[in-house]
């Protein structure tokens, strides 16, 4: 047996290896699948974070360059105490565009980490109409200074689900102000809640211009603004709709958005419900 053995092998090897390679494709195409896949969402997530520090940077030196400047401006020479009390108050304007920024930041974090680190049963069981509710009240002064209106349209019975008031009130208050800033003047923010499907959906519509096919896809990126032209001051720092997105999935639900004809936009919320 084992003088012939070298020769069977050298003489069925080349069969072997025809016979076996097209079911060893196949046992291995799922795992090279998966492995692809894998290394592509790495990928992904990388340039994310680099996108992200870089944005951050970006957003940061910003407010900065123009506190430094205005206290450098003060330093120059003497000046009047009307002109020192001006030059301190926008300074102070600065810094609180500084701090909106540095908590926007923080609290984007916080929903991210979130996402995968929350289990439902340990988020409170809550009636999501009282969030939209406690979120209008918070943006209705802003609505009036817009000459706009917000609607609620909800059903009378509760509509349970898993998450912290505080959380979805951030949610719905994002997508109103962001509802309000497009609209038209002497429009009405509308906002639906309503069970659909199985789960409880929240919309919040506008009249607006509505947003473009780009758009859509980048929305909810962090640091997106899609109407380049309106300041930080007025548009905020594109963080608003990227918190939303993180914190709504970190309660297991979906945001998406729809552009509506003739006009406006329907950015549409869905959460597992509870009951």
């Amino acid at each position: 047996m084992t003088r012939f053995a070298p020769l069977a092998m050298t003489r069925f090897a080349p069969l072997a290896v025809t016979c076996f390679a097209p079911l060893a494709m196949t046992c291995f195409a799922p795992l090279a699948s998966a492995l692809s896949e894998m290394m592509s969402r790495l990928r992904s997530a990388f340039q994310q974070q680099r996108d992200f520090t870089s944005n951050a940077a970006h957003e940061l030196r910003t407010p900065v360059a123009i506190l430094k400047s205005t206290l450098q401006s003060l330093l120059q020479e003497p000046r009047s105490g009307e002109v020192y009390r001006s030059g301190i108050s926008d300074a102070l304007s600065d810094l609180g565009r500084l701090e909106m920024l540095l908590h926007s930041l923080l609290r984007l974090a916080r929903a991210e980490r979130q996402v995968d680190g929350t289990s439902a049963a340990e988020r409170s069981r809550i009636d999501i109409i009282g969030t939209c509710e406690a979120a209008i009240a918070r943006l209705s002064p802003l609505a009036a200074s817009q000459v706009a209106t917000i609607s609620l349209t909800a059903p009378s019975e509760p509509l349970h689900v898993r998450a912290e008031p505080e959380d979805l009130e951030i949610v719905w208050a994002n997508l109103i102000e962001n509802a309000i800033r497009h609209g038209q003047p002497d429009s009405e923010v509308k906002v639906i809640a309503e069970r659909r499907n199985g789960a409880v959906a929240v919309a919040v519509l506008d009249n607006g211009s509505g947003i473009s096919p780009a758009e859509v896809s980048r929305m909810f990126d962090r640091f997106y603004r899609g109407d380049q032209s309106r300041s930080r001051e007025s548009g905020g720092y594109g963080l608003g709709l990227a918190i939303a997105k993180a914190i709504v999935e970190g309660c297991g639900g979906s945001i998406s958005a729809t552009s509506l004809t003739p006009r406006g936009t329907r950015i549409s919320v869905e959460l597992p419900t509870s009951d």
